[in-house]
Parts: C-alpha cells; structure tokens; sequence
C-alpha cells in the first residue's frame, strides 16, 4: 500500500498545484470583483489543498483496511468477487465495446 502512495504522490500533487495556481490570478483580482471571486478562489484552492491530503493519508488507510489480503495473493491478483454485477457489468462492456477482443479482455 505505501509504495502504491508514493508512485501517486507525484502525480496528484502535481495536479493539485497546476489547478491551484490556475486558480491563483483570481485570488489576486483587485476590487469588488475581486472580493468576490476572489473567496470563492479561496474556497477552491483550499479544498483542493484538503482534498490532496485526503487522498494521501486517508483514503489509503481506509483502503488497506476495507480490502486486507486474503491467501492467494493481494487484491490485485485476485480481483474483487462481485458475482452477478460482475457478469452483467461484463455482458455490458462485451456488448457496448466496438472492438470484439474475444474472451480474453473481460472474464
């Protein structure tokens, strides 16, 4: 699970930074207009900023403890048992996909 965070670490806050500094010209607007972008700008660069941390700590940590690895292997290997959804979401995807790949693509 950690080296999973560390490989995303550097990619989502690089995603972060470049919409945070997006948003930044309309932190620094002068005047009413800018009084009232300029919160709303605020608002945004600060729930990114959370949203980073979340996804970093938080959701890493629920992860590991919904899905803790089973015998055979990690999550990765084994995939998620889903039964009846995964058959029709399979279906679906077999159905709607123009490309026919054959058995291989969808189990």
């Amino acid at each position: 699970m950690r080296g999973s965070v560390h490989r995303l670490a550097l990619p989502l806050f690089a995603s972060t930074a470049t919409t945070v500094l997006g948003f930044a010209p309309m932190i620094l607007l002068p005047g009413p207009a800018g009084d009232f972008v300029g919160s709303i700008a605020i608002a945004v660069v600060v729930m990114l900023l959370w949203s980073f941390v979340v996804a970093v700590t938080i959701t890493p940590a629920l992860a590991g403890r919904a899905m803790p690895p089973k015998d055979g292997g990690d999550v990765l290997s084994r995939g998620i048992s889903a039964g009846a959804v995964a058959r029709i979401f399979a279906a679906s995807l077999r159905w709607a996909s123009p490309i026919r790949c054959g058995r291989w693509c969808w189990h």
